[in-house]
């Protein structure tokens, strides 16, 4: 294999492209949200939130992450690992991807029309999930996205990211300038993410490896492929329900003002996984052909390497914003979302230290360890909610920020101690 030098700097590269991305979309994604909540109550953003966060449960529950599965199995396909036909992975994928999204689209309109009908669900959660749910039926992106980071065509995932975030900003502009209804905010917030999808299914397609590369179909392959895409799609559940949970019970407990404060203090935070999570997204490819090839010591040297860049990275950015939040929030806000500016602070803090081992949980699933991974997830999501009700009734919507750190760090060691038992190396 090429150095160790060279793979961190082709990693950089990549990662990089995605940064540029990012970053533009995170700076579009923030004006979009400050314009939304100066035009809304903050009732109302709280309501806009709570339904997304609805939605984007309900998606990810019925979502398999074929684009795992798809990286890694055409990787054992190209190394020998695995003797199955290629253009069955990519149609599985694909076809798993499509059941899902109408799955999904049909159970998230469902959930709405029998909450608002049956439980008097708030009216304008309901209106706001029933326009969200329609983005469900275009997210049948996971195996193109497989796609384009297995062909290290990163440019295109920037560009679709940019190109979202650009279409949310200038629909929001304009009903913030004609002074549009709550309704209007809502299909825009949802039109930027079926543009997402749309913009990522075309630059997948186009690079999409359609021709089989060998004619066996070897059932107990196929098999393999469907239990670590069952593990995987769980996996994914739960850290889905661990993030957009926490919203939903904030304003079971707290109401949708601490649910808006939450969603601005949380977007923020995203900042930073935004800068860090170029490198990530390129990492799944890089390691499984590494550890495919048994270079443990070469995997070793490149993982400590990546860790001390995301963490030189991310503990910079967390001081800069510490010094400057109060103001920034107040100038892109307004007055009325201060209380977000020390629990920023520290989603800012969980975020660092997710990004300072974002190789272990990749390691997991680069070694066919998907299961492992569901139950350490499991683990450290039971443990998290049970912590944070009777912080949130003790502290207020801060306590989701501890409990954010606390939850980090209890992650990291059950990913630790896992990924070298399946390196067979000592924690």
């Amino acid at each position: 294999m090429e150095s160790v030098s060279t793979t961190i700097r082709s990693t950089l590269r990549h990662g990089a492209i995605l940064l540029s991305g990012n970053i533009g979309a995170s700076l579009l994604g923030l004006l979009s949200l400050g314009l939304t909540a100066r035009a809304l109550s903050i009732e109302q953003l709280g309501s806009l939130v709570v339904a997304l966060s609805i939605v984007t449960v309900i998606d990810k529950l019925c979502n398999f992450q074929s684009w795992q599965a798809y990286i890694k199995f055409t990787t054992d396909i190209k190394y020998g690992e695995i003797d199955l036909n290629q253009n069955w992975l990519y149609r599985f994928c694909l076809a798993l991807d499509t059941l899902t999204a109408a799955i999904g689209t049909l159970l998230s309109l469902t959930t709405f029309y029998i909450a608002h009908t049956r439980f008097a669900m708030d009216y304008d959660i309901a209106i706001a999930g029933g326009i969200l749910s329609l983005t469900i039926a275009t997210n049948i992106t996971g195996t193109f996205i497989g796609v384009l980071r297995l062909a290290k065509q990163y440019a295109s995932l920037a560009k679709a990211n940019i190109a979202a975030a650009a279409v949310k900003l200038g629909f929001i502009l304009l009903l913030y300038i004609y002074g549009a209804p709550y309704v209007y905010f809502c299909i825009a917030w949802a039109v930027g993410l079926i543009t997402l999808n749309i913009t990522t299914i075309i630059y997948g397609f186009k690079h999409a490896d359609r021709a089989p590369k060998t004619t066996t179909q070897n059932i107990t392959a196929r098999a393999t492929i469907i239990r670590f895409v069952l593990a995987s799609n769980l996996q994914g559940s739960i850290k889905t329900v661990r993030k957009e949970g926490e919203v939903l019970l904030i304003g079971a407990l707290l109401g949708t003002p601490a649910v808006a404060i939450y969603k601005i203090a949380r977007q923020i935070s995203q900042i930073l996984a935004r800068l860090t999570d170029p490198i990530a997204q390129t990492l799944l490819p890089t390691i499984t052909e590494i550890l495919v090839n048994n270079e443990i010591s070469y995997y070793l040297e490149y993982r400590r390497r990546v860790h001390w860049i995301l963490g030189l990275s991310s503990t910079s950015l967390c001081i800069v914003w510490a010094v400057g939040a109060e103001w920034l929030i107040a100038f892109g806000f307004s007055d009325k979302y201060q209380p977000a500016v020390s629990l920023s602070i520290m989603l800012m803090i969980a975020a660092s230290i997710a990004g300072c081992f974002a190789t272990l949980p990749v390691t997991l699933l680069a070694k066919g360890q998907a299961t492992t991974l569901l139950r350490l997830n499991s683990l450290s999501t039971i443990a998290y909610f049970i912590i944070l009700p009777p912080s949130l009734i003790q502290f207020g919507v801060e306590a989701a920020g501890i409990t954010a750190i606390t939850y980090q760090l209890l992650w990291f060691v059950l990913l630790n101690r896992a990924s070298s038992n399946a390196l067979n190396l000592k924690a």
